[in-house]
């Protein structure tokens, strides 16, 4: 599923070589999280610099929905966790065709705004990172995925062989038929499912069952990562009971409309932000009631016109804050075709699984703003009795401080964990 960007579970020496799974030294995370601080502070200052010119955040009324997602016409992945596809709303589709027809969707995104220019330049952190010896790391081969690359020195007849091991990893199949989101369900269940798999696999479920209390299985159409993250931002503002901060975010997403349209470059995107704002702002008066505030969020995230639009509406977030930010992402693309075209080809087409960029994307722009971390449980092959671990921002005294969402990968899909 992912084909770029390491984790901290990428090896030190050569990118065919992972299952030593040794990770990379502290300092060159910390020259990318120099970056995500750059990146950060650009969101800022792009915000203030939009929002001081004379059109409001909600000006562009009447401009419709649809044209970055019909990009799910034309570009719709080969490689989803299912075969389910989005669809647009009715009063959409009009929106959707028209664009098709007219060719739109395919054209690159437009050239940054101006007001980029302003904006000061960092030459150091790409450059950086860039003369660093772990950066070949990055540039894997475009056919390798996280989990599933060629592996030196493995016997396929050993019993822990790639053979055993795919075989192993084709016993989960992610769910394309129940809800979206799905009910809480005991951990142990993991356990269960792969009872009789690789070894490996058996410890490391064990290990989550011993960790976490419950699990939120999310259904496999291809968009199970961005509606897990998003399901689980709404699920943990309605759960804090803070009414001030679900109003703060109703007006920080209103204030980055105008962003959307100047630097992400797509002209319709204002009815997926308002199915997200608005549920926001319907929390607000319910929020004294935790049941009744998070039926609510079960409720539209399990509709599938809302979901669809408050999934596109997380792509376009992601998507603008990368390209708001290109110089400093664009050497982690992994085919090195910038991220102009990553967000074009990876994160706008519909039901195309998020990748690490993606997620990069998404928590910088949606779950840290709200003091959220955002942690990642890695079921893979590699050696160990628990899983790998992945966490934004990667502070442990940011995530003893603060909520944790917390999420379970295993090949091509997520799920949420609960402890």
């Amino acid at each position: 599923m992912y084909q770029g960007i390491a984790c901290s579970s990428f090896p030190r020496n050569s990118p065919h070589a992972l299952d030593e799974q040794e990770s990379l030294p502290s300092s060159f995370w910390d020259q990318l999280g120099l970056g995500v601080d750059l990146a950060n502070s650009r969101l800022d200052s792009v915000l203030c610099a939009l929002n001081s010119q004379d059109e409001s955040p909600m000006v562009a009324q009447g401009r419709g929905v649809g044209a970055a997602a019909a990009a799910g016409d034309n570009a719709v992945s080969s490689r989803r966790c299912g075969g389910c596809v989005d669809s647009p709303r009715p009063h959409q589709q009009q929106h959707h065709h028209e664009l098709a027809a007219s060719g739109c969707i395919a054209q690159a995104s437009p050239s940054p705004s101006p007001l980029l220019a302003n904006i000061p330049s960092w030459p150091s952190t790409a450059a950086t990172i860039q003369d660093s010896p772990e950066y070949n790391l990055l540039q894997l081969q475009s056919d390798q995925r996280y989990f599933g690359p060629a592996m030196e020195g493995v016997s396929d007849n050993a019993p822990h062989g790639m053979a055993a091991q795919q075989e192993a990893a084709k016993e989960y199949r992610p769910d394309i038929q129940g809800p979206d989101v799905g009910p809480k369900t005991p951990s142990s269940d993991i356990s269960e499912e792969y009872a009789k798999a690789d070894p490996v696999y058996v410890e490391k479920t064990i290990a989550i069952s011993q960790t976490y209390s419950s699990y939120r299985p999310i259904k496999g159409d291809g968009n199970c990562g961005w509606r897990a993250i998003g399901f689980s931002y709404f699920e943990k503002l309605a759960g804090l009971g803070d009414s001030t901060k679900l109003e703060s975010e109703v007006a920080r997403l209103t204030s980055m409309n105008t962003m959307l349209g100047s630097v992400g470059g797509y002209t319709f995107y204002e009815d997926w932000a308002d199915e997200a704002i608005g549920m926001l702002r319907d929390l607000v008066p319910i929020i004294a009631d935790p049941v009744a505030a998070l039926a609510l969020v079960e409720e539209r995230w399990n509709d599938t016109a809302t979901s669809s639009a408050l999934i596109y509406y997380l792509r376009l977030l992601a998507a603008t804050y990368l390209k708001a930010n290109a110089d400093v992402y664009d050497p982690f693309v992994p085919d090195g075709s910038g991220v102009q075209s990553y967000c074009a080809n990876t994160i706008e087409p519909v039901d195309r699984e998020i990748d690490q960029l993606g997620i990069i994307g998404l928590a910088n722009v949606l779950v840290k703003p709200v003091d959220l971390v955002l942690e990642i449980a890695y079921l893979d092959r590699t050696p160990g009795s628990a899983p790998n671990m992945y966490r934004f921002p990667d502070d442990d005294q940011a995530a003893a401080h603060h909520e944790t969402i917390h999420l379970l990968f295993r090949p091509d899909h997520y799920d949420i964990l609960y402890r």
